[in-house]
């Protein structure tokens, strides 16, 4: 068992297992056939997804993208998640 997504992915890529991990961390692996879909009827409960940072400081441009863009990722896709 490990707590990173990237991990679970590239050991099972591997051959080591199978991975439990949101569908955008597989994609290109499913596409690319390094990785099959098995127990498709199985669904895992649905987490919170936070972003955190110090609100008396002023937020750069950078990090204020991503957390748009993760807004309107999470809402486009959360039927995948």
């Amino acid at each position: 068992m490990v707590n990173s997504a990237r991990v679970a992915k590239d050991w099972a890529v591997s051959g080591r297992g199978i991975a439990v991990c949101p569908d955008f961390v597989l994609k290109q692996e499913l596409e690319n056939k390094r990785l099959k879909q098995v127990m498709t009827d199985f669904t895992m409960k649905a987490s919170p997804f936070y972003t955190v940072y110090l609100s008396h400081h002023v937020l750069p441009k950078k990090v204020r993208a991503l957390i748009d863009y993760s807004v309107e990722y999470f809402r486009e896709n959360k039927q995948t998640l």
